[in-house]
């Protein structure tokens, strides 16, 4: 079982400032849950080349010890895992774990081997999601065959289904907890989705219609659309702000968003029926090949969330800054390494977004609402 809270007070200090994001329930007791997340699993032709040669492991490992904390761990999946299918979407013999630039590929149209779901899943990695703009990039037989990597390597999917008969959503259960996952996309690339394999962030209500249809089923609604726009450090208005304030309307607990490969805020945001949520517009590139120190910096959100006698709430959110190092390609904790010019830019960025009060220090515990004790 994975390790949730230490309600200790004496472990550590905490001292809040003015912007921090606090939540009204915080302190009320019950029973907790802690989810973790990271943004984009983004794998270049570099990174692939490094995970075949010396593992996956060899890019994220240094932060193993924080993805087995939470109850439940999420990443974005960001491209097919389709073992023996080529850029045009063939059948062909799979070469293995090898980097040839046709089985396996970077951009713009990505396929990972199944080695990197078995490694995401050894690392502490429990939920997936498969519906964002690549997830077409080896056609029907593509997305179908990711399905099939993500159930061989024990990930949890979500976003993407085999036929209509299945469902876009899923439901874990952990520790007593039922929570339900949806995720969308705002588009395949123009790549046609015929056979309605990947949800459509943008019908808007069928998305609603899912939240409204699962929330009496569950503890939780965790919804993490693939939207916005690219590089862009402030979310879109009319869809991001607009979608994600709508979903929490609808009964989602938390929208967690992905896509723009750049961080963008995160906000607590009170329902039409009183309840707060959660919405982080962007969690940024978790692994990546990009070079430019925006786009290499990302964090790993905790989200605290109590239930007791049928009601859910957000207690509170804590988070580990990331920074992307390449050549070779290691992601580390921005705040435990040595710093230097970009380590400190990053930091500059991140902390401008998530303020300071909310970092999780090297050795402390996760404590989300560290404020109430």
């Amino acid at each position: 079982m994975k390790k949730t809270f230490v309600l200790v007070c004496a472990l550590f200090s905490f001292t809040l400032q003015a912007h921090a994001l606090r939540f009204d329930r915080a302190c009320d007791p019950g029973d907790t849950m802690l989810i973790g997340a990271v943004g984009d699993v983004l794998l270049h032709q570099p990174l692939q080349q490094q995970g075949y040669a010396k593992g996956f492991d060899s890019i994220w490992g240094s932060l193993n010890p924080f993805f087995k904390l939470p109850d439940v761990m999420y990443a974005n999946y960001e491209g097919p895992s389709a073992e023996g299918v080529s850029k045009t979407g063939k059948l062909t013999k799979d070469p293995g774990r090898v980097f040839q630039n046709n089985v396996y590929s970077g951009y713009p149209k990505f396929n990972y081997h199944r080695s990197s779901t078995i490694a995401l899943k050894a690392s502490g990695f429990d939920v997936v999601s498969t519906a964002n703009n690549h997830a077409m990039d080896r056609g029907d037989v593509g997305a179908l065959r990711t399905i099939s990597a993500m159930e061989d390597a024990g990930l949890e999917f979500f976003g993407t289904r085999r036929d209509s008969s299945d469902d876009f959503n899923k439901i874990t259960e952990q520790n007593g907890w039922r929570i339900a996952w949806i995720a969308c996309t705002f588009s395949t690339n123009g790549l046609p989705d015929k056979k309605d394999l990947v949800l459509d962030c943008f019908d808007t209500g069928r998305v609603s219609t899912y939240i409204k249809q699962l929330k009496s089923q569950v503890d939780a609604v965790i919804v993490t659309p693939h939207w916005g726009n690219e590089y862009q450090k402030k979310p879109h208005e009319a869809t991001q702000v607009k979608f994600g304030r709508r979903w929490l309307d609808d009964g989602a607990t938390a929208v967690i968003g992905s896509h723009p490969h750049v961080t963008q805020h995160w906000e607590k945001y009170k329902a039409a029926d009183g309840r707060e949520g959660l919405i982080l517009y962007s969690l940024g590139n978790f692994v990546s090949n990009q070079d430019t120190v925006d786009k290499q910096t990302s964090l790993i959100l905790f989200l605290g969330l109590t239930k007791k006698n049928g009601q859910t709430w957000v207690n509170g959110v804590r988070y580990v800054p990331l920074f992307m190092q390449r050549n070779p390609w290691v992601v580390v904790a921005a705040n435990t390494v040595k710093p230097n010019g970009n380590i400190n830019a990053s930091l500059k960025i991140i902390k401008s977004a998530f303020g300071e009060e909310r970092i999780v220090e090297a050795g402390e515990q996760v404590v989300t609402n560290a404020e109430c004790y």
